[in-house]
């Protein structure tokens, strides 16, 4: 604690504790009482009964009896702590009041000073363009008021000091530049020259106007109205944009019916000659693989009929079965063209079934000199298929890539499982050596009709033959 905390003077040269736990402080200008929180709570000088303001140091004792001994430049002073601060809490109350309050005055437009004596006012409202306000106090004691200490603290209307306490030093005068909107309570605390704290602290209620323009009702009227504005031209958008439209269908509904009709009838024949062209092409194709591994089979027989006579016959009886099925297809075109394609589920093994169209195969593999292998991770691999769509997905994916291989090659059916969003499925893979296809004719290679070139066909004059309808 220094003289900013209350002390009269920086200098301490003496300190005694009493019976309640006062410290009695002596210092180069008087004596302080302290309480045992660190506040200053009275001060005593030569008016007081002191012999000397200056005490010296080391010179203070305090006897068997409580009194309290300070010596000073000019004798000792012998203190009743107890009578003596009976006489300091006995003496007349200490208040603080309202002198004057300078602010702006919206009536003259000038600075106003308004003086109250030792009265107290009501709050004092401020306007948000001047939110300065400069307010004049004093204590009732007016004894030595140069000596007088003064504290505030600003807090919202009706909320509790706190104890931060602003110092304001000896100044009976508080200027605040620039309040913040809202309501506030000035709270002004002061001692006297002993150390004597005004019983209440003054309080002094404002006001502090907001900008209007910041106020919350002016941003509801600013929305209300561009709310307003925004509505009615979109409703004046609206009503023009249906009125045109209105006009523009009347103008176009002749036309537009007409073109439909047109349209219509070009699009039904249009689909009408498409699905007879792709009926027959897909038969075509579907009856070339079969015919190939009997014309294949038969060739084998004839140079090697010992070798291959029990075998061809069993692989020409299954490709003549095929060919009986593409029959049956043919004479149900009417459920063909009406798109009742119906998908004939049956439960087993599919490696076996994968296998026998495998052999099917090989003759027509060993024609043209390539190794045609069946490899299978699995063993056994029971699910539901189509047998006839199998066939038809198997033949197609074999029979391309023998057709397609040139020269002595090898090709692998590679059967795997794997699963597909948790469920678990069969993974067909046919690969070979050939020189593949090129990676930007990939995404076509599911188009019908769509044929394409090898890698290495640019420098081949071979082109391979098909009618680019299988993988579709």
């Amino acid at each position: 604690i220094d003289q900013r905390g209350g002390l009269s003077n920086n200098t301490v040269v003496g300190i005694l504790v009493d019976e309640e736990g006062i410290r009695w402080v002596s210092t180069f200008m008087g004596i302080n009482l302290v309480s045992p929180q660190g506040e200053v709570i009275a001060q005593l000088f030569e008016e007081d009964g002191l012999s000397n303001n200056e005490f010296n140091r080391y010179s203070y004792f305090r006897d068997s009896r409580g009194r309290l001994l300070f010596g000073s430049v000019n004798g000792v002073n012998i203190i009743e702590p107890e009578s003596l601060k009976e006489q300091l809490r006995g003496g007349a109350d200490l208040r603080i009041y309202l002198t004057g309050v300078t602010s702006f005055d919206p009536r003259s437009a000038t600075d106003s000073t308004r003086n109250y004596g030792f009265g107290q006012m009501g709050t004092i409202s401020l306007p948000a363009a001047h939110r300065y306000l400069e307010l004049d106090f004093a204590l009732s004691n007016l004894v030595r008021p140069e000596d007088h200490r003064f504290y505030y603290q600003i807090v919202p209307a009706g909320k509790s000091p706190s104890a931060n306490w602003i110092f304001l030093g000896h100044e009976s005068q508080l200027y605040l530049p620039d309040l913040s909107p809202g309501r506030y309570d000035i709270l002004i605390r002061g001692a006297d020259y002993r150390g004597s704290w005004a019983q209440e602290p003054l309080v002094v209620s404002v006001r502090v106007a907001e900008f209007f323009y910041r106020e919350v009702w002016f941003y509801l009227l600013l929305f209300a109205v561009g709310a307003g504005i925004g509505l009615t031209l979109l409703f004046r958008e609206v009503r023009q944009r249906r009125r045109l439209e209105r006009i523009v269908e009347q103008r176009t509904q002749k036309i537009r019916e007409d073109k439909e009709l047109i349209e219509a009838q070009a699009r039904q024949l249009q689909e009408l000659d498409q699905v007879k062209s792709r009926f027959f092409t897909n038969i075509s194709h579907e009856f070339r693989t079969p015919l190939t591994v009997i014309s294949g089979m038969v060739t084998q027989m004839r140079q090697q009929p010992e070798q291959w006579l029990e075998k061809g016959m069993e692989l020409i009886q299954r490709n003549s079965s095929h060919l009986l099925t593409l029959i049956n297809q043919i004479l149900d075109l009417r459920k063909l063209e009406s798109g009742a394609l119906k998908v004939h589920w049956v439960q087993g093994d599919i490696i076996p079934f994968c296998r026998y169209l495998a052999d099917s195969f090989s003759s027509m593999a060993q024609l043209k000199g390539i190794r045609l292998h069946f490899q299978s991770s699995v063993p056994e691999l029971v699910m539901d298929y189509d047998p006839d769509k199998m066939l038809q997905i198997l033949s197609n994916l074999l029979s391309n890539a023998i057709k397609h291989a040139p020269g002595p090659a090898e090709i692998f059916l590679e059967i795997d499982r794997t699963a597909i969003d948790g469920t678990e499925a069969l993974l067909l893979r046919v690969r070979d050596t050939g020189p593949g296809i090129r990676p930007q004719a990939l995404p076509f290679i599911f188009d019908q009709f769509y044929q394409a070139d090898p890698l290495s066909y640019e420098e081949s004059t071979h082109k391979p033959a098909g009618s680019g309808v299988g993988l579709a």
